[in-house]
């Protein structure tokens, strides 16, 4: 089993090929509580590395004060990329939850960094569910 040090240490190699490459790097972030270790683990390996947030126009108040709270304790170099339309009003989460994605996530990323959808992950629709009784 590997350890932190040795995980920290893979991950500093695998940032440093990029580098010796002539690669591009875009560090993306949801802001999750699952994000931040290696949010923390990045700063510490190359300060001021700039991570993008995709600002979907779905995040809950809360979610953005939790990012801006990171963001500041962490000292990162935080951009936000987010689109021109409102897609609240269009519904299209609704009716077509991979458009949504492609529309609201992968197009914003790829003007962004300037590449193809060949080097980004592609968005699992996620099928609403119907709310389960709660068990008393």
């Amino acid at each position: 089993m590997e350890s932190t040090t040795e995980k920290v240490d893979a991950i500093e190699q695998h940032l440093n090929n990029y580098q010796r490459d002539g690669k591009r790097l875009l560090v993306t972030s949801s802001f999750q509580t699952h994000s931040i270790p290696m949010l923390h683990i990045l700063q510490q390996l190359q300060p001021g590395i700039a991570i993008a947030f995709l600002d979907t126009g779905y995040h809950f108040e809360e979610t953005l004060a939790f990012k801006n709270a990171v963001a500041k304790q962490l000292s990162l170099n935080v951009g936000v990329i987010s689109g021109n339309e409102k897609p609240k009003a269009s519904g299209l989460y609704i009716s077509s939850p991979t458009s949504c994605c492609e529309t609201n996530k992968i197009a914003l990323y790829i003007a962004y960094s300037g590449t193809s959808t060949s080097g980004l992950a592609a968005c699992a629709p996620i099928k609403p569910r119907t709310a389960a009784p709660f068990n008393r």
